[in-house]
């Protein structure tokens, strides 16, 4: 429901948070706490991850086109640098890698 006004230009209207909702909020409430009495829902449904390997085989990666190699580098670059959410991607500048040079028998590599 809160997502139905969300997408339908209402989003200042928070049923589960706006006082006004009081009496709905209790009714939700007490209607959980009844099925989960019953057992309804007690199961934890966990996603499985998909290896690189499936999204490889399936042409979710690859560079057959441009909107793939783009989720290919997002993939690559979420990886490499330990990116765990979108908003750490959308975070992430220029500015803030930098070249390592070599030392010894180590090649360059890029830090941040």
């Amino acid at each position: 429901m809160q997502g139905h006004l969300r997408e339908n230009g209402k989003p200042a209207i928070k049923i589960f948070e706006d006082a006004s909702f009081k009496g709905f909020q209790d009714s939700l409430d007490s209607e959980m706490k009844r099925l989960t009495s019953l057992g309804v829902d007690l199961d934890v449904k966990q996603a499985q991850p998909f290896s690189e390997e499936k999204l490889w085989s399936s042409k979710v990666l690859g560079s057959h086109n441009a909107r793939v190699s783009l989720d290919t580098l997002v993939v690559f670059i979420g990886n490499n640098f330990s990116l765990r959410s979108g908003q750490e991607h959308r975070r992430l500048r220029f500015s803030q890698l930098s070249l390592v040079g070599a030392k010894g028998n180590e090649e360059e590599k890029c830090s941040f």
